[in-house]
């Protein structure tokens, strides 16, 4: 073979070559502009993914933090739950609720014993009990920007704090940690969300603690509302 036909040939598949990767390129830039951006405006970390007949991408996202995940043109369900340490590590069913209440009603006797200055610490990583499975609840104590003293209550109820002991069988036993990590508080899906442009999507709602005021003291007061999906 000649070789001025040889480097044609070579130039040929050269240049095709350079063609199907600057095709792909192409079409990877296109493929990132699409996607979507979930924003945790709830007060505990939230597990959430991206679903057609399974999910296909998903990510614990921590209160106040963005994910964002670069997808194709097409369409989704959202799914955004709860995550707390030390449940399964996908929560399901309603059925994964009660373990939820239980683990947040240890967590809380054993947060208001030693008081909120260890669950401070244990919500800025520090070593302890408290760090290695409540890191969301003692979270969540802290930036409702409560003092070491605070009693607690639970829907508006006390339950511990003024004179009385904060356990996690009354706790439960009560069913006010039940009522109010439910279903609805805890879970929340959209069907039909098209990635085009990567929209930004927020979670609100949950559990979370706010401040009351009994008698002239502070109290935690833990409440939930419906977890909400909206496209902002």
């Amino acid at each position: 073979m000649k070789t001025s036909t040889f480097t044609s040939i070579f130039q040929g598949l050269l240049f095709a070559f350079c063609l199907s990767n600057c095709a792909l390129l192409a079409e990877s830039k296109k493929a990132r502009k699409h996607g979507f951006k979930i924003v945790n405006k709830t007060a505990y970390p939230i597990q959430v993914s991206l679903n057609q007949v399974g999910p296909l991408y998903w990510e614990i996202v921590k209160p106040g933090k963005t994910w964002h995940r670069p997808t194709g043109a097409v369409w989704f369900t959202i799914k955004a739950e709860t995550f707390i340490e030390g449940t399964s590590k996908k929560i399901k069913t309603a059925d994964a609720v009660v373990p939820i209440a239980t683990i947040v009603a240890s967590t809380l006797a054993a947060a208001f014993t030693a008081g909120l200055s260890t669950v401070a610490s244990a919500a800025a990583g520090g070593v302890g009990a408290l760090s290695s499975s409540v890191a969301g609840t003692s979270a969540a104590l802290v930036a409702a920007g409560l003092p070491a003293n605070a009693a607690l209550a639970v829907g508006g109820a006390m339950v511990g704090g003024t004179g009385a002991a904060v356990t996690a069988t009354g706790l439960t036993k009560t069913n006010l940690i039940k009522k109010v990590f439910t279903r609805s508080n805890v879970m929340v899906s959209k069907r039909g969300c098209y990635a085009r442009k990567c929209p930004t999507w927020e979670v609100t709602g949950g559990p979370r603690f706010e401040k009351m005021n009994v008698d002239g003291k502070e109290v935690a007061n833990l409440v939930g509302s419906p977890m909400k999906l909206r496209k902002v």
